[in-house]
């Protein structure tokens, strides 16, 4: 073959790599779609407390791991690692439930408000937490530690109606005082306010040694300051919008506390939780709000006002008028907090 005739050969083998790659790019996804079939981010740390630098992290299409007593990477031991996951999603308008079953504990917040909080060893367990979400993009974070044992992490969400009745409360009976395992009774309330004395809540619950979880996503109607009230025996405790406000976990007789938050109007996440030992049982929870705050007050100040231009008049009370020889020849009024 001719020295011709090879450059030629080299050069139309040359556009036809070029057309083959050309299809191949065309079919293969792009990054964005890559990215986004995979919305979580995952960081996995060699210890429980999240701490430090991330072993390895990784893009994953759903938080839905039952790793048993293996592991979820070669470069992870099977027992004493923590995982956290981050991702924003797009949500129509309505009430959610948030849902986690995880063997040990789990943390999640939506758009920074922990609505999920049971940092702890146990069992693998359900716990849910009903909220109105808005039309649009918004931020989920799972946190999640295994300590030994089996290995459980599961978390996701359901969309469950349109609204959320106010003062609607989910509530959950266990027969044990710690909230641990699977619920006994799952019901609807309307109010947190009971006193059983020594008889069981409900059939098929312990008249001593139960306890309740009662969950939900409340309308507060004023930017104001709110004083929350809760009555026990035995103990209570009490987040608003993922923060513990009231923490009497402890034996005792039927007590009375209180704490106050500020809190916009809107709905806000809250959280009863309420245990009883032994003997009476009541749990009584409740709020008031305090006055919405004042408008701020208007600093003194002067009007300067001369009284030389056609047509002037004084008008509001004459104690408020005073005259100073400055100005324009002289002739010039001042005001001190005057409405004229």
């Amino acid at each position: 073959m001719s020295e011709k005739k090879t450059r030629q050969a080299m050069r139309h083998l040359a556009i036809a790599a070029l057309l083959i790659a050309a299809c191949v790019g065309a079919m293969l996804p792009s990054a964005s779609v890559a990215e986004d079939s995979l919305p979580w981010r995952g960081e996995y740390f060699d210890n429980q407390n999240l701490t430090g630098d991330p072993v390895f992290v990784r893009d994953e299409a759903e938080i839905k791991n039952d790793w048993g007593h293996g592991r979820p990477d070669s470069r992870l031991g099977v027992d004493h690692f923590s995982v956290r996951w981050t991702g924003t999603f797009l949500f129509d308008s309505g009430v959610y439930s948030f849902k986690t079953h995880t063997d040990d504990g789990v943390r999640l917040w939506l758009d920074g408000v922990l609505l999920i909080d049971q940092w702890h060893d146990r069992p693998a367990t359900l716990n849910e937490q009903a909220v109105e979400v808005t039309s649009g993009y918004h931020g989920v974070r799972v946190e999640y530690y295994e300590n030994i044992g089996i290995a459980i992490a599961h978390a996701w969400w359901v969309r469950v109606g349109g609204e959320l009745p106010s003062h609607q409360w989910r509530t959950e009976y266990f027969n044990n005082p710690w909230l641990l395992g699977a619920a006994v009774l799952l019901r609807d309330e309307t109010a947190i306010n009971h006193n059983w004395g020594y008889n069981a809540p409900a059939p098929g619950v312990a008249s001593d040694n139960f306890s309740i979880r009662w969950t939900g996503s409340i309308y507060f109607g004023l930017n104001a300051e709110y004083t929350f009230y809760a009555t026990s025996d035995d103990g209570v405790r009490v987040w608003i919008d993922g923060g513990l406000l009231i923490d009497r976990w402890q034996d005792q007789p039927a007590t009375t506390v209180s704490a106050k938050r500020y809190l916009t109007e809107g709905t806000h996440p809250v959280i009863v939780e309420y245990y009883d030992h032994t003997g009476p049982a009541v749990i009584q929870f409740w709020w008031e709000p305090g006055a919405p705050p004042s408008p701020p007050s208007v600093p003194p100040f002067e009007i300067i006002v001369d009284d030389q231009d056609p047509g002037f008049q004084k008008a509001g009370p004459t104690s408020s008028w005073y005259f100073r020889s400055v100005g324009y020849k002289g002739h010039t009024y001042w005001t001190y907090n005057s409405d004229a």
